[in-house]
């Protein structure tokens, strides 16, 4: 059982590296064996998926909030003001296609 609860913790590493398809294939790879684990390797294993789990979270947080903060500088820009020479504001609106998702 090592060696399952050491997959899943190189699933973690990759993870943290920001590889997720090294993190997916060894899961995967783990979905495979068809193993059981004894309580001690079941708990371990929780935690570490936990951590997993914990870590994709705070990543999709950042990323939305990436997003969130470069569509708030978009409409800021979009709707610039200037003044010309003698004093007279005139307003610039720029036309931005719509962010693309990923």
């Amino acid at each position: 059982m090592i060696a399952f609860v050491k997959r899943l913790d190189e699933a973690g590493a990759a993870l943290d590296r920001h590889d997720p398809e090294t993190a997916l294939t060894l899961l995967q790879s783990l979905e495979d064996g068809g193993r059981t684990l004894d309580q001690a390797d079941a708990a371990r294993c929780r935690r570490l998926v936990q951590r997993m789990a914990t870590i994709a979270e705070a990543q999709r947080q950042g990323i939305k909030a990436a997003i969130d903060g470069v569509t708030a500088a978009r409409r800021a820009a979009a709707s610039l003001q200037t003044y010309d020479n003698s004093g007279r504001r005139q307003i610039e609106t720029t036309a931005f296609p719509k962010a693309r998702r990923f």
